[in-house]
């Protein structure tokens, strides 16, 4: 059983989830000085606005939002996209505040890391994925959100990244989780530090229901269903099921 040291605190919403900023700042070509926090970048892909949502009385100009959950068509991705309402819930749980620092392992399309930049313009990010063709697309779906310049992406399956990596304010975790993986992750963070880990698999939930109760913090299941035609009728898709184990360091 995995042992992370270190007490927990309530996730955010009281007092432990308005951590000062970490004041980490950022290496590997993150470095700069820009305006402080405020809405997301003012100047993303204009073409983005054409290509928004559209259904049955339902369309959202993708490029104003200011909440996180973006729709999951406003990202390139293969497939591998940590889907909307699980996206909003895990950045709910990351808690940025503005000027920190996130890395997202596994990253697959960006989405979680791009949106924790679009929420903070002094935010920053650090993208690990080891396939080239997807690291290539979080390159385009940052460029097209307007926070490429905010954003690095490390080309590496995570063990071999982590070591090289500037501390964080937060960690997300979609991909690759292992015990290893975890201990190396909250050993890393400040007092206050968030880790968000997401998992599909039965070995993946046995590790984080290992570390919630060795180390606490909040350990749900989300599942989604959404509505689509069947014949003349309707009826509910189930999406896959993920747990979801989220602690900030106490």
């Amino acid at each position: 059983m995995m042992e992370l040291s270190g007490k927990v605190s309530a996730l955010p919403g009281g007092e432990a989830g308005r951590r000062g900023r970490s004041g980490s700042g950022v290496g590997h070509g993150c470095d700069g000085a820009p305006s402080a926090a405020t809405a997301p970048p003012r100047h993303p892909d204009p073409d983005l606005r054409r290509r928004s949502r559209a259904g049955r009385g339902y369309r959202l100009h993708v490029t104003h939002q200011l909440t996180a959950g973006l729709p999951d068509d406003a990202f390139a991705s293969d497939g591998l996209l940590t889907k909307r309402v699980l996206r909003a819930a895990a950045l709910a749980s990351l808690a940025p505040v503005g000027g920190e620092l996130l890395w997202d392992l596994g990253a697959g399309t960006g989405s979680i890391s791009i949106e924790w930049c679009r929420l903070a313009q002094d935010n920053r990010a650090v993208a690990v994925e080891r396939n080239p063709e997807r690291a290539e697309r979080i390159r385009e779906n940052a460029a097209r959100h307007g926070v490429a310049a905010q954003l690095t992406i490390v080309e590496s399956d995570i063990a071999g990244a982590l070591a090289g990596l500037p501390a964080p304010a937060a960690v997300f975790v979609g991909g690759g989780v292992e015990e290893v993986t975890l201990q190396a992750c909250w050993a890393v963070l400040p007092s206050g530090g968030r880790l968000v880990v997401h998992s599909v698999t039965a070995e993946s939930d046995a590790i984080l229901v290992a570390s919630w109760r060795t180390t606490g913090g909040e350990l749900t299941r989300v599942a989604v269903e959404t509505a689509e035609p069947i014949g003349r009728f309707t009826g509910f898709r189930p999406a896959r099921t993920v747990t979801a184990w989220a602690a900030v360091k106490g």
